[in-house]
């Protein structure tokens, strides 16, 4: 792989960070403080970023090869390229795979997103093959595999905006041959992703990027996603710790765009619910020495119910530390982005993350897709056939797939893949837009006639269909799915093995009162235990104290001081009979004459009692 030099600024551009920062196509602070943080790491490919950004893109007037059923394997620094040409474009991004020599944090197979990109090929497959959906038309794909890297994302990106090639001159050829863009998986990578696409109107679909940031139509208006955004999980984690009757809580979250907005929507909610947070720490993968802190307060706290707000990646970081100084027994409640995820369950995880609650991505089964991935897939898409014969000429151009190899009979996991449904109905909302451009019938065809991307997205906002699997998918105004979460408990059954039991549903299509539905007899709490743990600042105050605000502290917090005399305890009890006496005078005074009578009078004299009681207290 060679690194490729700009012929259009001169190499000291290349370290002035200033100047290189202006340069790139992303503006939000967050992102860029993590492209730099990756270029600290891999300074050379400043230089690759540097040509990319000095190519004249025109993906408007592009006219992209149609060559059928090719497929071919493209291998660049820390990107492994899949690909196969036909008349409509697409690609996914996904960190599916990664070689340990050319990235830079993976360094093994992450299953959940080798599943993603499995499935994106899944569904092409079985929409080339349809008579009804886009019925003489093909649709091609390229796979990038970014290894969790923002710089090898935005690598990607610039380089097939620009054609699949660079020319012999080291000069982009200007054309970009795709028409819709699946992918990232990571939110602040797929806001990268976005920022970059999004002036050329390119259309992007995120199959698990919830961030509420990319909500924002006016900086993501080619942006769309087949999951929700974060601002109805965020509510909804209030809305279970309030229902619980747990005031006192601990808040933790990634130090990233999924992590930063969906925690601040939680804080916001948990104040007007009248929740009270003790403390709200982050960390980022990458930063030991902010995970020790979260840590330390974490153990300093009185809270027993902690929030966190975390990728899959921290919530492992977090354990292991957890793990290791024996802080067990906390009510975690968790999100989409660690409550499902297989990786955690590692020996001791359940001392504590048993009992954890939450809201994960629904199940869904996608009829045939776990046959095909150990068995189509391997034997039609795989770069790596195994032939009979020269097998000395297989185990050199395989050897670097062993690790996807290894997946090779293996499918058991294909029924608790969450996000796949997502990657599915992504890649149907493109051929639907694209079906209704090209004006399909199923007889007749479709017209033969160039789509560019501007006109995908315009008819990605329009797409309403229903999914083999009996799902509808439509987009609302900012872009984003219908919000539909399963509660998941985290349990084991009886052979002692872990388990992600579903014990309710946070749905808000349906009506406000039939939204959030938990059972609660079904749930196990932190700990193994039966029983609801209590997470309060300060106790009640008994009969004859009240409540007295510690200075400095959130209102959750106070002492209980003895009432002076002649003042009433401000009991929950007392006040509480108070109220049911005067409904039930309220009740029987209503039958009297309207006359006003001696009765009515005296029915009055307790009700006015009442109410100047319930002022006064």
């Amino acid at each position: 792989m060679r690194i490729l030099q700009s012929t259009h600024r001169p190499r000291s551009d290349v370290h002035d960070g200033a100047k290189f920062r202006d340069r790139l196509p992303v503006k939000d602070v967050e992102s860029l403080q993590c492209l730099e943080a990756e270029l600290k790491m891999n300074p050379d490919a400043k230089s690759e970023l540097l040509s990319l950004t000095n190519c004249p893109w025109n993906p408007i007037d592009h006219r992209s090869p149609f060559i059928k059923g090719q497929r071919q394997l493209l291998s660049w620094e820390g990107l492994h390229l899949i690909k196969q040409e036909a008349n409509i474009l697409l690609d996914n991004y996904v960190h599916y795979y990664c070689n340990i020599k050319k990235c830079m944090e993976a360094n093994n197979v992450s299953l959940r997103d080798f599943r993603m990109a499995q499935t994106m090929i899944f569904a092409i497959e079985e929409i080339n093959q349809s008579q009804s959906l886009l019925p003489n038309v093909s649709i091609g794909y390229q796979i990038y595999d970014t290894c969790g890297s923002r710089l090898s994302s935005m690598s990607a990106t610039m380089a097939l905006m620009n054609g699949q090639e660079f020319t012999t001159e080291n000069r982009c050829n200007g054309q970009s041959p795709i028409h819709a863009i699946i992918g990232e998986t990571e939110s602040s990578a797929t806001v990268i992703l976005s920022s970059t696409t999004g002036p050329f109107k390119i259309p992007v679909i995120s199959p698990s990027a919830s961030c509420e940031c990319l909500s924002n139509r006016k900086e993501y208006p080619s942006f769309f996603r087949t999951i929700a955004s974060d601002y109805h999980q965020s509510r909804a984690l209030a809305y279970i710790v309030k229902h619980f009757g747990w005031s006192w809580v601990g808040a933790v979250n990634s130090d990233n765009d999924y992590g930063n907005n969906g925690m601040s929507i939680f804080l916001n909610t948990a104040q007007e619910e009248g929740i009270c947070v003790e403390y709200s720490v982050k960390f980022y993968r990458t930063e030991p020495e902010k995970l020790q802190k979260v840590v330390d307060t974490i153990k300093k706290g009185t809270a027993k119910v902690i929030v966190a707000f975390l990728t899959s990646s921290e919530m492992y970081n977090l354990l292991e530390q957890l793990s290791i100084q024996n802080i067990t027994d906390l009510q975690m409640i968790g999100v989409e982005g660690w409550i499902t995820a297989k990786s955690l369950i590692i020996p001791n995880s359940f001392r504590v993350l048993g009992g954890s609650l939450g809201f994960g991505v629904r199940k869904i089964d996608i009829g045939g897709l776990a046959d095909y991935v150990i068995k189509a897939f391997w034997e039609t898409t795989f770069p790596c056939p195994q032939t009979e014969g020269n097998f000395s000429q297989y185990a050199l151009s395989c050897n670097k797939y062993q690790d996807l190899l290894a997946l090779k009979n293996y499918n058991e996991d294909v029924p608790e893949q969450r996000y796949s449904s997502n990657v599915y109905k992504a890649v149907y909302a493109v051929a639907h837009s694209l079906h209704s451009l090209l004006k399909c019938k199923e007889q007749a065809g479709c017209e033969k006639k160039p789509i560019q991307p501007h006109q995908v997205v315009e008819a990605l906002k329009n797409v309403n269909f229903t999914v083999k699997m009996g799902d509808r998918l439509w987009f609302d105004s900012t872009g984003a799915a219908v919000a539909q979460y399963e509660v998941v408990n985290w349990q084991k059954d009886s052979n002692e093995s872990v388990q992600f039991k579903p014990v309710g549903y946070y749905d808000v299509s349906l009506p406000p009162h039939q939204r959030f539905v938990l059972n609660t007899k079904n749930i196990i709490w932190a700990g193994g235990q039966l029983e609801k743990p209590r997470s309060v600042c300060s106790e009640s105050c008994p009969p004859g104290t009240r409540k007295a605000a510690q200075k400095g502290r959130p209102v959750c917090c106070y002492d209980c001081i003895p009432c002076a005399e002649g003042e009433i305890s401000n009991e929950t009890g007392y006040i509480g009979l108070l109220a049911v006496l005067c409904f039930i005078l309220a009740f029987l005074a209503r039958k009297l004459p309207d006359n006003f009578n001696e009765a009515k009078f005296i029915t009055f004299i307790p009700l006015i009692g009442c109410s100047r009681e319930n002022v006064s207290i």
